[in-house]
């Protein structure tokens, strides 16, 4: 059996949000099963995941650029 990961630690890796990585599995970009109250993800899923994903795009958010 293959390493078992909470959307905490996943989004830890990631560099992300949780909220983003329960997104990202509800849509199917990324698979995790559920175990009770758990959502769970298999350590090869999220390598697989990691090798497809395109680039963070940067700026955004609220240290992007500054308003005049």
């Amino acid at each position: 059996m293959h390493k078992l990961l909470p959307v905490s630690e996943v989004a830890r890796r990631l560099r992300r949000s949780p909220t983003l990585v329960y997104r990202w599995i509800s849509e199917g970009r990324l698979r995790g099963q559920k175990y009770g109250y758990a959502v769970l993800v298999e350590e090869r899923e999220l390598a697989r995941f990691e090798k497809n994903a395109p680039a963070r795009r940067g700026g955004g958010g609220r240290r992007g650029k500054s308003r005049r």
